[in-house]
């Protein structure tokens, strides 16, 4: 992931910066998903008498916030890119392995 940002910034490439940003969002889904998972197996207490079932849907929440902030930025860059294009280098783009299509 962090050599698709450093290609995707020397190369002026959109491709791999989103697709870096894929890849960190994936890595975060599962992160947050076994951390709500933790939660969720606490027992509950007097003070929590429901338990911390709510941390399953909080996790799902932030992970949709990163999506929808990720898309945001993706739309605007790209908007930017079409009304001012740049040379993409497509040196560095075919350069940068592709560790998904494995």
């Amino acid at each position: 992931m962090a050599v698709e940002v450093f290609a995707g910034i020397q190369a002026h490439s959109l491709a791999l910066l989103s697709d870096a940003g894929h890849n960190f969002t994936d890595a975060l889904a599962l992160l947050l998903a076994w951390f709500g998972f933790y939660l969720e197996a606490r027992p509950a207490n007097e003070i929590k008498t429901y338990g911390y079932h709510r941390a399953g849907v909080l996790s799902a929440f932030v992970n949709a916030l990163t999506l929808l902030v990720l898309s945001a930025w993706i739309f605007y860059e790209s908007a930017l890119r079409l009304s001012r294009p740049r040379a993409v280098h497509e040196g560095i783009m075919m350069a940068v392995p592709r560790w998904d299509w494995f």
